[in-house]
């Protein structure tokens, strides 16, 4: 089974990590992905194309000067005839837009992963908009949240065509951080990390302005965001605002995430919106203390104060209580982050995810062939020689 994954990178976060690791495991199971990457006029981010190829994944870079450009929309079909695509899988508005027009031209089927609509803009709230009238034409959708598939059905996507299939992860490449902890250059005190991109949706500001009460009790708490993003430059003003500047390191993009999670005492997810957020996944099979916030798929993972501790979001108050909880009580957090990695392990594996949505490739394939041969068989039963005509 050949599968064109298509995506509009905006960095390698959760939606592209979600696609390295479901491709690398189909490959595993007989399927040849192949990872399509928009080529942004304006700003690139092939990083994932980068680390498709060093996972030995084949690739496709697409040249695209806007949302509207058909040569690129040509350059995919002309893909699809020559490689023998039989299925195109979409990841957000984009990808999904272009690769349901590049699956009408070809006369292939299109499955499509809704993994949230981030971003607020009037530009955006455009495209979302479009994105769901395209998904109400997709032969199949797959959400990563139960909050997402009510969103769907609300914009009229029929219920037959929605699946709910969890982000899974490798949970081997994180147990070997469980029970360590790598020292560091910037820190000597208790670490708080959040892991994602640095964008309004992730409520970054609520976590700094948690993390000033939260030294006013523990002055050596080093809190450390990974990652890069738009607000990245409004974070480090709020630092110095709030007079924790010398507590707070921006370490950018890092690829050893293993490492990064074996860094950390408490991690900390305190997003506005999510769908089922990756990070939360690989911070938990690393044996973490957890916080995050109550949104999306997030109390369908962690039940709190077994797992991790739940907050409301934009509750700067719930979000300080939580971290000082654990700070207080590191018997208390040695036994959730136990419980976080256990849970991760039994029902979030990589394996389970990709045997799932290698089911709904293979269902919405024998239908489209069992649709192409019924319509075969009518035209055969209407022409003068069936009929009896001679």
């Amino acid at each position: 089974m050949k599968i064109l994954h298509l995506i509009s990178s905006a960095g390698q976060y959760g939606a592209e990590n979600m696609l390295l690791e479901l491709a690398t495991s189909v490959a595993k199971l007989g399927c040849t992905p192949i990872i399509g990457v928009f080529r942004n006029k304006q700003n690139l981010n092939t990083e994932i194309l980068d680390s498709a190829q060093k996972r030995g994944l084949l690739v496709l870079g697409i040249p695209c000067s806007g949302q509207a450009d058909l040569k690129a929309l040509k350059r995919i079909q002309a893909y699809i005839r020559e490689h023998g695509i039989e299925l195109i899988h979409s990841h957000g508005y984009k990808a999904d837009i272009y690769g349901y027009w590049a699956a009408r031209k070809t006369s292939i089927p299109i499955v499509a992963t809704c993994h949230g609509w981030p971003g607020r803009s009037i530009k955006l709230r455009l495209f979302y908009w479009l994105d769901r009238i395209v998904l109400r034409r997709v032969d199949h959708v797959t959400v990563v949240s139960e909050s997402l598939a009510k969103k769907l059905r609300e914009a009229s996507v029929s219920v037959g065509n929605i699946s709910l299939v969890n982000n899974g992860i490798d949970v081997t490449r994180f147990a070997e951080a469980i029970g360590q902890r790598k020292s560091c250059t910037y820190s000597s005190g208790a670490r708080v990390g959040f892991v994602g991109r640095l964008a309004p949706e992730k409520g970054l500001s609520y976590f700094l302005q948690a993390a000033r009460g939260v030294l006013s009790q523990f002055p050596d708490t080093t809190f450390v965001l990974v990652g890069e993003g738009t607000e990245r430059s409004a974070l480090e003003s709020l630092a110095e605002k709030l007079n924790i500047k010398e507590r707070v390191f921006f370490a950018g993009v890092q690829r050893e995430m293993s490492s990064v999670y074996a860094s950390l005492d408490i991690f900390v997810l305190p997003s506005l919106s999510e769908g089922m957020p990756l990070a939360l996944l690989e911070a938990m099979a690393a044996g973490k203390s957890v916080v995050a916030s109550r949104v999306g798929a997030i109390p369908s993972v962690i039940t709190s104060g077994q797992h991790g501790l739940l907050v409301e979001p934009q509750n700067v108050t719930d979000l300080q209580n939580a971290m000082l909880q654990y700070l207080q009580d590191p018997v208390f957090a040695s036994e959730t982050g136990q419980k976080a990695a256990a849970r991760v392990s039994g029902s979030f594996s990589l394996r389970r995810m990709a045997s799932e949505y290698l089911a709904i490739y293979q269902t919405i394939l024998d239908r489209k062939r069992s649709n192409q041969t019924l319509v075969l068989k009518g035209r055969h039963d209407r022409s003068p020689h069936a009929a009896g005509v001679r």
